[in-house]
């Protein structure tokens, strides 16, 4: 007996619910397919329009042969027809009919026609049809015990419902595919599933679900099903600005969709390479891609494929910022389907409304979408409710956008547990969160909730690095080494940590008897609050735009031998003016601030006062990347004061450093219990020996940072070694203090998660804090600031006060005309220059 090769796509008739039917169970071919079969194809080239009258013949001689499957089947093709021309009732009754008659031979007869039906229905756009037939289908093949079919069957239902209704059919089904042993039909249910996960905000999930299917699918040879799922797989990749990885995926999504001829698949594709090239800011590029994508896509027959694909591509157009074409198309998957819309058009067409000023409509449409949408639909409600807060904000009703943000954070706050384990991920998905940490803050400002304000700014702070923090003490509270090996950026981030409440941050600042401020920068401008010691909290908005700001840190850091001292004052009256009333009876007191952005960059204790007086004259200073990382338990540290430099036959063709020998020399004399590694001695396994027992470690080195790549940058070693960031994250550490006299070794790249580079890896090694210069810093000054740091230091001074003291002094010996350097033109004095004595930070624990 012969099998039937696979069918796809032929029409409605009873050749395909024969064939569809036979080949999924894998039995033979009934007596007079070769006739079914002629006959479709006829139907196919339009040969026969209507088949009824030839079916009907086929029947006859079936039932004459004794062919009673053979009729049945025919049958089925009548029901088939029938049910595609609205017949419903006829249809089913025809199949029941048909599946009585040869029950005895062939049981799952009906299960079978029905599962096909329900695709054939899906398909046609017939939801409830295809609903009806897969409800069918999953009974009768659940009372057979046959799981295999139960799973595709479960598969089908799932497609037509939305919500937990879905989730819970394609679990069901995944579960009866995995019991059947079918690793087809359950990678299949992978593929919806992992989109589903995706949607709900569920990415470690998600992740894991899509890889596992495309590796399956890959492996049995399944290209449309395996470029679909090399789809999906890049959709989560690029939520998490992921664009490399999810060209590899698109590439060969691209490449499999090929060989198996899947056009649909394959604008797909095309479609998420256009956001690549928008998400990146290559205009010109994604406009090329999008409009050859809707090209094709409108050539689509009308369907739920077609706008799924419109919802991709209006939401492309919106990364583009191109808003009316945007609007154009998803208003157009409006018109071609009122009720049966991706619920992503809601929130792209109200996005759009909001950018074209139509804001009653933005809030309409949002309106809509709410009360339509499942409570699994994670991202498309927290994107709704957030363009509605807007649209509401800027129509002046802003206790109903505060409402809208509450309810923003309470259905996105569950999302933050199902990120995937791993810091580079949250740190990606928390980046591209800012928007939706901007927008709130801003909500809720102007609808005079501050306090929930602030209390949105800590949760979206350095959350992954708190995240990162919360796993390494729960490994273990000795801080073993960690699962990043040398260089590799994968650290496992499976803790979920809690942003403190703004009772716990006017405790902080009554404890540590200094008032702490809190900056978030807005694209508009610059939010700050100060929780003083008496456990007040004050709120102030500097209208300074991010870009202005920006301009201001990059003047001030430049390094000339005129400073740009205007720079200085027009920065301190943006980031420091609106608070300073309240600071007045403050003065000596330490000042905690945790700065946002561009901040990031600016010692604070430069900023100049209209009097002529630094910020640093009247308040010791540190700043932390999170005020999560204040509630840290103390440790109690002790141990060597462990001095490295001064390395030879450095990598890169470095400099040699002839101030760090004396620097060394300096700090050497001053500290008890010292060891010092310098020379040839400085090398990777003694650093590494030697950083697990010491109370403070002390790098005077160069420094390469590469913003581009933060885990390469490194700390230059003897005979061209190189202490990585990479490295730094593998170390084991219980350090009070990790002094890094290294130009720029206090730099990185400025992400949503502070700043990247060597002072998060020492702090989260187990440092309690890092003190290191933003900049590049002239050997002399350095030697003076180095050493009179540990003067105060090595008396039991706290960090903070003992910098403070060291940096007044070089202050005052620059004011004097007290510091000289060597240049080839002679001895030079250099000027009072922010850029000389403000460069060194403290970060972390005072």
């Amino acid at each position: 007996m012969r099998r039937h090769p696979e069918i796809i796509g032929l029409p409605a008739i009873c050749a395909l619910a024969l064939a569809a039917s036979c080949n999924a169970a894998e039995i033979p071919l009934p007596f007079h397919f070769d006739q079914l079969l002629a006959l479709a194809e006829q139907v196919q080239s339009g040969r026969v329009p209507d088949p009824r009258k030839d079916i009907e013949t086929l029947i006859a001689r079936a039932t004459a042969a004794a062919d009673p499957l053979s009729a049945a089947y025919a049958k089925a093709g009548v029901a088939a027809l029938e049910e595609r021309d609205g017949r419903w009732r006829f249809a089913e009754r025809t199949v029941r009919e048909a599946a009585v008659a040869v029950r005895a031979a062939e049981p799952e007869f009906l299960g079978r026609i029905a599962l096909w039906l329900a695709q054939e229905s899906f398909r046609g756009s017939r939801f409830d049809r295809a609903g009806s037939w897969a409800r069918v289908a999953i009974t009768e093949f659940s009372a057979a015990g046959d799981r295999r079919n139960l799973a595709r069957s479960q598969f089908a239902a799932s497609q037509v419902v939305a919500g937990r209704e879905k989730r819970s059919l394609l679990h069901e089904a995944a579960l009866n595919a995995t019991t059947a042993g079918d690793r087809r039909v359950l990678a299949s249910i992978q593929i919806e599933l992992g989109e589903q996960q995706r949607q709900a905000g569920e990415f470690a999930a998600a992740v894991q679900t899509l890889r596992a299917s495309s590796l399956t699918l890959d492996q049995l040879e399944e290209w449309r099903l395996a470029g679909r799922a090399y789809t999906f797989l890049a959709r989560a990749e690029i939520a998490h600005s992921h664009h490399r990885e999810a060209l590899q995926h698109l590439q060969r999504a691209e490449a499999v969709l090929e060989k198996s001829g899947d056009s649909d698949g394959i604008i797909a594709t095309r479609l998420e390479r256009g956001k690549i090239h928008a998400a990146a800011g290559e205009r010109k590029e994604a406009l090329a891609t999008l409009d050859q994508v809707r090209k094709a896509i409108t050539a689509m027959p009308a369907g739920s494929p077609r706008r799924a694909r419109f919802a991709g591509l209006a939401y492309s157009y919106q990364l583009i910022k191109d808003y009316k074409q945007s609007v154009e198309v998803g208003e157009a998957i409006l018109k071609e389907s009122d009720r049966r819309v991706p619920f992503a058009t809601y929130w792209i067409l109200s996005c759009g409304y909001f950018h074209l000023g139509r804001l009653e409509d933005a809030v309409d449409i949002a309106t809509t979408g709410i009360s339509r949408s499942g409570a699994v639909e994670r991202l498309s409600n927290v994107a709704t409710y957030r363009w509605r807060a807007r649209a509401l904000d800027k129509l002046g009703r802003h206790q109903e956008a505060a409402r809208d943000i509450f309810e923003l954070n309470r259905i996105g706050d569950p999302m933050m547990d199902r990120l995937m384990p791993d810091d580079e991920w949250k740190r990606a998905f928390l980046e591209t969160a800012q928007q939706i940490a901007d927008d709130g803050i801003a909500v809720l400002w102007r609808a005079g909730k501050r306090i929930d304000a602030l209390q949105m700014a800590e949760k979206f702070r350095a959350r992954a690095f708190l995240d990162l923090l919360a796993s390494r003490g729960a490994q273990d509270l000795d801080y073993p080494a960690s699962a990043v090996a040398g260089n590799d950026p994968r650290l496992s981030s499976s803790v979920l940590s809690t942003p403190p409440t703004v009772a716990q941050l006017t405790s902080l600042a009554k404890e540590s008897k200094g008032p702490i401020l809190c900056y978030w920068q807005h694209p508009d401008g610059i939010y700050v609050w100060l929780l003083s010691v008496n456990g007040e909290v004050k709120s102030a908005f500097s209208p300074a735009p991010e870009a202005k700001v920006q301009q201001l840190v990059e003047r001030a850091r430049r390094f000339q031998y005129k400073p740009d001292l205007e720079a200085w004052r027009e920065l301190y009256r943006l980031v420091f003016q609106p608070v300073q009333p309240w600071l007045a009876s403050s003065k000596g007191q330490v000042l905690t601030i945790l700065p946002h952005r561009s901040l990031l960059q600016l010692p604070f204790g430069a900023l100049l006062a209209p009097n002529q007086r630094y910020l640093l004259e009247d308040f010791p200073l540190r700043v932390t990347p999170a005020a999560g990382f204040l509630l840290r338990p103390t440790i109690e540290r002790d141990g060597a004061y462990v001095l490295m430099g001064a390395p030879v036959r450095m990598a890169a063709s470095l400099p040699s450093l002839p101030g760090a020998q004396r620097e060394l020399a300096r700090a050497a004399s001053l500290l008890p219990n010292t060891q010092v590694l310098s020379g040839p001695a400085m090398q990777e396994p003694r650093i590494r020996e030697e950083a697990s027992r010491a109370r403070v470690l002390h790098f005077a080195t160069h420094a390469v940072v590469d913003p581009g790549d933060p885990f390469q940058s490194f700390l230059a070693l003897s005979e061209r070694g190189r202490l990585t960031v990479g490295h730094i994250y593998d170390l084991r550490i219980r350090a009070d203090l990790v002094m890094m006299s290294a130009c720029r070794s206090g730099s990185g790249r400025v992400s949503a998660d502070g700043l990247l580079g060597f002072t998060r890896a020492f702090l989260y090694a187990g440092a309690a804090s890092v003190i290191a210069p933003l900049w590049d810093i002239p050997d002399e000054p350095t030697v003076r600031l180095v050493e009179e740091f540990y003067r105060h230091y090595s008396k039991g001074a706290a960090k903070s006060l003992a910098l403070r003291s060291a940096q007044l002094k070089l202050l005052a010996d620059l004011r004097a005309g007290r510091v000289a350097v060597s240049t080839p033109a002679g001895q030079m004095t250099l000027p009072e220059h922010p850029g000389i004595w403000a460069a060194f930070v403290l970060q972390g624990a005072d």
